[in-house]
């Protein structure tokens, strides 16, 4: 585990400092990313796949068209997929509202990209791919403060 330390870029003027390990960085060639990075663009990467992987099973089953109001009704019907759909809609509105929130505060543009994503592609596809961008843009503002 690296000894160094740095100030978190959440710090500014009388704000609490925090202080984090620096991450891990695999070098290959003159390509370096983060262990943080890595991570989340596997979870991008899956997040892509897999949620469509399932999303053209339920399209070749409902005659090669996707209705939307069928989708629904399929998933909400027995108690447990309703479980599992009200889990997603609340985390992805929270995780929407953050992803607006830390956009504004870290100068992250084009936050709007990640709601078309959630809706058009995956909310598990889109949330790993702010994380990953998010991660780059902190590794970028600990580099210029050294």
């Amino acid at each position: 585990m690296p000894k160094e330390l740095y100030q978190s870029p959440y710090s500014d003027g009388d704000q609490l400092i925090v202080y984090c390990f620096e991450p891990l960085i695999i070098t290959k060639g003159r390509r370096t990313m983060s262990v943080p990075r890595i991570f989340y663009l596997s979870l991008t990467l899956a997040g892509l796949i897999i949620p469509w992987y399932y999303n053209l099973q339920f399209m070749d089953q409902s005659g090669g068209a996707f209705s939307i109001a069928e989708f629904i009704a399929a998933s909400s019907s027995n108690a447990a997929s309703q479980s599992l759909s009200s889990d997603l809609a609340i985390a992805c509105i929270a995780g929407l509202l953050w992803i607006f929130f830390e956009s504004r505060r870290l100068g992250l543009r084009f936050f709007w990209v990640y709601i078309v994503l959630t809706f058009s592609v995956a909310f598990a596809f889109a949330f790993p791919l702010f994380l990953f961008i998010r991660q780059g843009k902190l590794e970028t503002m600990q580099q210029q403060r050294k």
